[in-house]
């Protein structure tokens, strides 16, 4: 696959406007599409990450609200007492 690429890269395989990018400028247009694939992707998965989805329901899940958020245990020991005496 490497050859093939270097290959192409040395004569081009189109143009535009009667010119046939190859070389560097062949790299960077690769470049450039390589990055809006991957940056598409992972923008569109970075913003549905925000939406939690349930396999087990097939559904999106609800945004939920503790009614008693668990707050910084500023004293370990005494948290830790309370915890194991119920």
């Amino acid at each position: 696959m490497w050859n093939a690429t270097r290959q192409i890269n040395e004569t081009g395989t189109w143009s535009l406007k009667s010119t046939t990018p190859s070389g560097l400028v062949l790299w960077a247009i690769w470049l450039i599409e390589a990055t809006i694939i991957v940056g598409g992707a992972y923008l569109m998965a970075a913003a549905q990450a925000q939406e939690p989805f349930s396999e087990a329901t097939g559904a999106w899940a609800d945004e939920e609200t503790l009614a008693h958020p668990v707050g910084y245990i500023a004293q370990t020991a005494d948290a830790r007492r309370a915890f194991e005496t119920g």
